[in-house]
């Protein structure tokens, strides 16, 4: 289902909504690992790794 937003601000608010839901403790986490895999890509400098 689409959800038609009349403003700006509308929008913002609304994502914002949705953000707030995300627990703390799983925002934590996805960062934590979005973490480990750019440390990753420095340590093979770019390289391609599985």
């Amino acid at each position: 289902e689409w959800t038609r937003f009349e403003s700006r601000e509308d929008i913002m608010r609304n994502a914002t909504d949705r953000l707030r839901t995300i627990p703390k403790s799983a925002f934590r986490m996805c960062f934590q690992q979005w973490q480990k895999r750019w440390e990753k890509c420095v340590h093979y400098q770019g390289a391609y790794f599985e």
